[in-house]
């Protein structure tokens, strides 16, 4: 228990840190930039953001199967495993990477911008991005929460100094989006020297069921990618580049808020799952993390119902203050995304698998939506509370009734699908 509240304070401090420095790298270059240019740039940040959001799936299917394995400290299947997932993330990693390379020219004149080198870059990264989780996964399963809190931490240091370099001297989407590739380099760094452990000893396989793909966590990142960002795209193709800008200020805020606290539910699945393997409650820890979510997010709520112009106008600058109205209803739309997801999650870690079903709904839901309704900003954040209010609510029914029938029984916390290698 000590380990674990520890764990948590560590990685709160660690996360708030990174969570700061990436509001920082926003803020300055929307500053620098301007609404118009800046939402060229945020246009890659959010394809980063959705492809880091890939990464983490990789990193919670790792971290589940890492901490089932650590729950009964068997080392030999601990290394198999790690070594197993490190080689599929770089399977896929590099001819995705490939791929995405490839299409740059073709992104640049779908979206838009004026050079095809960002989306060349990402998708070098991407490689990197999902060898990294996988390294994150297993410090996350075995409860490593300082070496994993360091791996942020290198991150977001590369990465703010980057947008310093940018904001000063180059100005310019590609530099801005080069910065981004060195935080990831710097990430893989030191998640692979955190892990090095793993990478000692004999590769015995034998007798040892490797995990294959979890489907309820792919689900579930799926959705998370897809109600996260496309409101941003949709905004982008629909409106005019500057209002596009202003409204990604205010979506870039609220996903800060999201972000602010997504870090105690990669706290909470490792344990979860270690606890429902040795058959101990762990329904508390999931009332305690919503509890914390909560109060996190509601003081976001009520500071961006007090000032909200003003913190666009020190965010960004005054050219945004135009929609501050608008900020504290999208607020509200993330903290209710991150307390349902939060609760899918909890779901998956112990055996509920059609939980993940929910955010395919919701996420099939907001498009659906926003498809219908988008003739104002307005209208798009409105889609997107009602659909969020519906999310959170139906995922807490659906775990409490799940909680209900399953009573003391013991779950089974492996990942859905087992391949033989």
């Amino acid at each position: 228990m000590k380990r674990g509240a520890a764990g948590a304070l560590l990685l709160t401090i660690s996360m708030t840190l990174v969570n700061v420095g990436n509001l920082a790298f926003n803020l300055i270059l929307g500053r620098a930039l301007g609404p118009a240019a800046f939402s060229d740039l945020a246009l890659i940040v959010t394809l980063w953001l959705g492809v880091m959001m890939v990464c983490s799936a990789t990193q919670l299917t790792t971290a589940r199967a890492i901490a089932a394995v650590a729950a009964v400290g068997d080392h030999a299947a601990l290394r198999a495993t790690w070594r197993h997932l490190a080689r599929r993330a770089w399977k896929v990693g590099l001819p995705l990477g490939a791929l995405w390379v490839l299409g740059a020219h073709w992104l640049a004149a779908t979206f838009n911008v004026a050079s095809p080198w960002p989306f060349a870059i990402v998708g070098a990264g991407i490689p990197l991005c999902l060898a990294t989780a996988v390294d994150r996964g297993a410090l996350q399963g075995e409860l490593r929460f300082g070496a994993l809190s360091l791996s942020f931490l290198a991150e977001m240091a590369v990465r703010s100094a980057g947008a310093v370099a940018v904001a000063v001297v180059m100005h310019s989407v590609t530099a801005a989006t080069a910065a981004l590739l060195a935080s990831f380099v710097a990430a893989r760094a030191a998640a692979w020297w955190a892990t090095r452990h793993l990478r000692s000893g004999v590769d015995e396989r034998s007798g040892v069921r490797l995990p294959g793909l979890d489907l309820p966590v792919i689900a579930m990142a799926t959705a998370e990618v897809v109600i996260a960002y496309s409101d941003v795209l949709l905004v982008k193709a629909s409106f005019s580049r500057p209002d596009a800008g202003r409204y990604i200020a205010l979506a870039l805020i609220a996903r800060a808020v999201f972000a602010a606290t997504w870090f105690l539910v990669q706290w909470m699945v490792p344990v979860v799952t270690q606890r429902a393997a040795r058959g101990e409650p762990h329904r508390g820890v999931l009332r305690g993390v919503l509890a914390l979510m909560a109060a996190g997010s509601g003081a976001a709520v009520a500071l961006t119902v007090a000032l909200p112009g003003t913190i666009l106008t020190l965010a960004f600058g005054a050219s945004y203050s135009s929609v501050g109205g608008l900020l504290p209803v999208l607020v509200i739309s993330a903290m209710l995304f991150g307390l349902g997801l939060a609760i899918v999650a909890y779901d998956i870690a112990v055996g509920n698998h059609r939980a993940a079903l929910l955010a395919v709904g919701a996420a099939a839901t907001q498009v659906l939506g926003l498809l219908v309704w988008h003739g104002s900003l307005n209208q798009v954040i409105v889609v997107q509370v009602v659909v969020m209010t519906s999310f959170a609510a139906s995922a807490w029914w659906v775990s409490a009734a799940h909680h209900r029938s399953a009573g003391t029984r013991r779950h089974d916390v492996r990942p859905s699908v087992v391949l033989q290698p």
